[in-house]
């Protein structure tokens, strides 16, 4: 298909007369929402696209497809509804607005708050004449939009056969699909449209994201469940105090004012809100990625880094879960992007930078200190050759202008971050206890112990102690600290130890037909899956100090930028540091995830030039045969494969079971318990769960509970809650020391003759 555009004009005049009716429909729409919930869809997308758009126009940005107007428009229009949001929480309540962030306060605020933008835009902008690129679509290029369309709702329609006890099919179509269709655009790219590749990004993210993220009809997550949680303390008072949690997630603003606000001017709540649109806009901006990639490489090698990115493991499970970070990595990526956008001006280039770091410390603290270190990182690494180029041009000025990374973007990064959680929230002691922490262990450290978490995600495994052996310290840590906490050693069970633990395995999906065929034949499924995933990490892990290495040796011909050159390394070093010194509370998949936007492009440079030497000349071949093998490691990732053969855990978007499902799962007896125990709950009581159910607890009741199920550390006063796996399967899940993932056979005859049973359905148990 020929990528025709049409070239359109049109004076400023027309331009803000649509932009003025844009905004009185929004008006309109945000007042009358509850009337009917089309309009409540119609002020929702005019408050994630009208401010971004106005402030696109207001900065003049230059030579923007439509690709970067959608992302620019988006992100930015984000960082307005919490600025608004914020300023509204501050102000109102001096003129006896109580309730500054509920519906009948904030909708005349937001909305006089964007007149003013219509009209200061249109004000500085009132001489100018616009000109647009329309793309003219043919039936080809329709077939592919409405083709590609197709794989989230597919993925939506396999969430919501599993909530309701039926077949994952639809979802393992879509990610068939999105598997096949990745690698024929790349086989295919000559005949594919300039806009197709982000329109697929999208989609394939999208469905990715939605595959988990509406699994259930509640909150359904790990980290998500705390969000919840710190979204109620804002929207039930509207009103946002870091006196209602004094903790960094409560000073995350994307989410508890983000989706308060949203929630004014459209009705949706924080549900619907967190499942479904957060993960549209995630996915509109993994799409930054391959805007980013793109700068320095074809269209084709720029989608298969985006997919690289959305094929990641912390993509494919956890990223639906932390809904923080998918906003706090909207403003990352396009603060990456902003910082190497050479058609911007200098200034534009600098008031972007500051308004999407702006945006990323509102929105999450550990991703704002990464990305503080990896500019630090770069600024040091290219000090000696800036000293060396200001001696040479005789000009400071003239060499900063040469660099991406300066002292004003690490002022701008460190200010904001010492402002925001230094002074105004007061959360930036989670770091200075690390530090301490960090001191304080560094013997050991140095003697080579390391974390559970650490070891987990070597590529040398160290030895460690058994299954069983973590259980028996969990149990008796469990005990001492029950002890401590209690006056008497009488409000103990005295025949606990009659009640030993049982290490067991992590459950896994059973062998199929076609697992029993290959495992007759001598292939193990399971082996199979580990060999693959394992296969993948270090492929990988391989790939990006190859590919940092060969854009080194090979700078001058790849025409790579220095900054973008020293991002890589600094960012691998980043993560040797987490894992010998862990500075923050933030999983290596995580680090790598957020790396990989830079990183995924030297993974392929370094496999593409593997290619080369194995004498494969085709460019387009190299590329193909890579993308194939990313399509591959998705579809093991994914959990298509071992949905097919057995051998391995279940994922949460597969299966109604499995850890994932046991832990994160809300369901409806979920539920029932949240309001059985709202109701019968006696305040002063302790309460003792698995460590799982008690974030659904506190983030669906606001009830504090504390996650020990051993014998040795439950009191006679307590209450106990066990969960579905803990009732239905005999299996306590945790994380010991916050990263070894244990499991062992819970005594429930210990509760049945030492407690009474208060509350029971099919899946939950209460004890007093």
């Amino acid at each position: 298909m020929k990528n025709l555009k049409k070239y359109i004009t049109m004076p400023a005049s027309k331009i803000y007369s649509w932009l003025a009716l844009g905004v009185g429909v929004e008006a309109v729409s945000i007042a009358l929402h509850s009337m009917a919930p089309t309009l409540g869809f119609i002020s929702l997308f005019g408050a994630l696209s009208l401010p971004g758009i106005l402030i696109v126009l207001l900065l003049r940005l230059k030579n923007l497809d439509g690709l970067k107007l959608a992302l620019y428009s988006s992100i930015l229009s984000v960082l307005f509804l919490m600025l608004t949001g914020l300023s509204a929480n501050v102000v109102l309540p001096q003129y006896a607005y109580i309730h500054p962030l509920h519906e009948a306060a904030f909708g005349p605020w937001y909305t006089a708050w964007l007149t003013v933008l219509l009209a200061l835009t249109a004000l500085v902008n009132r001489a100018k004449n616009y000109g647009f690129a329309l793309p003219r679509f043919s039936g080809a290029a329709f077939t592919q939009i409405i083709g590609l369309g197709i794989i989230p709702l597919l993925a939506a329609l396999g969430a919501s056969s599993l909530n309701n006890g039926g077949t994952n099919s639809f979802t393992m179509i879509a990610f068939g699909l999105i598997a096949i269709w990745a690698t024929g655009l790349v086989i295919m790219q000559k005949r594919v449209a300039g806009w197709v590749w982000p329109w697929a990004i999208f989609t394939i993210g999208l469905a990715i994201l939605w595959a988990t993220s509406l699994r259930g009809s509640f909150i359904t997550g790990h980290d998500i469940q705390l969000e919840y949680y710190v979204f109620r303390l804002t929207d039930g008072p509207g009103f946002w105090s870091m006196s209602h949690l004094q903790d960094a997630y409560n000073a995350c603003l994307s989410i508890t004012i983000l989706p308060t606000v949203l929630k004014a001017l459209s009705g949706f709540g924080a549900i619907e809100q967190y499942k479904v649109v957060y993960q549209v806009l995630f996915a509109i901006f993994t799409t930054g990625v391959f805007a980013f990639s793109a700068k320095y490489a074809s269209r084709a090698v720029a989608f298969i880094a985006a997919f690289i990115f959305i094929s990641f493991p912390t993509f494919l499970v956890d990223m639906p879960m932390l809904v923080r970070q998918e906003i706090a990595f909207g403003f990352y990526i396009m603060l990456l992007l902003s910082l190497f956008d050479r058609e911007q001006s200098i200034l534009q280039r600098r008031v972007l930078f500051t308004l999407f770091a702006t945006g990323m410390v509102l929105s999450h603290y550990s991703t704002t200190f990464v990305t503080t270190g990896i500019l630090f990182g770069t600024y040091a690494l290219l000090l000696p050759r800036t000293l060396l180029l200001a001696r040479k041009l005789r000009s400071r000025r003239a060499a900063a202008g040469e660099r991406a990374v300066t002292v004003g973007v690490l002022i701008v990064m460190v200010l904001g971050t010492f402002l925001w959680t230094g002074l105004y929230t007061k959360t930036g002691n989670n770091i200075t206890a690390q530090v301490n922490t960090i001191i304080k262990n560094l013997p050991t450290i140095l003697h080579g112990a390391t974390s559970s978490e650490t070891s987990t995600y070597s590529i040398i495994k160290k030895s460690k102690p058994s299954k069983q052996a973590y259980v028996d310290l969990n149990a008796s840590e469990q005990k001492a600290l029950a002890q401590q906490k209690l006056a008497s050693s009488d409000a103990l069970y005295a025949d606990a130890a009659a009640y030993p633990l049982k290490a067991v395995t992590e459950p896994s999906i059973p062998y199929t037909k076609l697992g029993t065929w290959l495992s007759q034949h001598g292939v193990s499924p399971t082996s199979l899956n580990t060999t693959a995933k394992t296969g993948y990490a270090l492929a990988v892990q391989g790939l990006i100090v190859f590919g940092i290495a060969l854009i080194w040796f090979k700078r001058k011909s790849m025409k790579v930028p220095l900054d973008l050159m020293v991002l890589a390394p600094v960012g691998v070093g980043l993560l040797a540091v987490q894992a010998v010194l862990p500075m923050i509370e933030y999983g290596l998949f995580r680090m790598l995830q957020q790396d990989l936007v830079f990183l995924a492009l030297p993974i392929l440079w370094g496999a593409f030039q593997i290619l080369a030497w194995l004498k494969i000349k085709s460019e387009r071949l190299r590329q193909s045969i890579v993308m194939s093998a990313f399509a591959v490691a998705f579809l093991f990732l994914c959990g298509f494969i071992p949905q097919l053969i057995g051998g391995a855990v279940g994922q949460l978007s597969l299966n109604n079971a499995g850890f994932y499902y046991d832990a994160y799962y809300t369901s409806k007896a979920d539920t029932a318990l949240f309001n059985w125990l709202s109701i019968n709950y006696q305040r002063g009581y302790p309460i003792k769960s698995d460590m799982f159910l008690r974030m659904k607890i506190m983030a669906n009741t606001g009830i504090t509970t504390e996650d020990n199920l051993t014998p040795g550390g439950i009191s006679k006063q307590s209450y106990v809650v066990l969960a579905n796996e803990n009732v239905t399967q005999d299996r306590v899940a945790l994380y010991y020391k916050g990263g070894e993932l244990l499991f062992y056979k819970y005594p429930t005859n210990f509760l049945d003759n030492g407690k009474n049973l208060l509350y029971s359905n099919s899946e939950i148990k209460v004890y007093h």
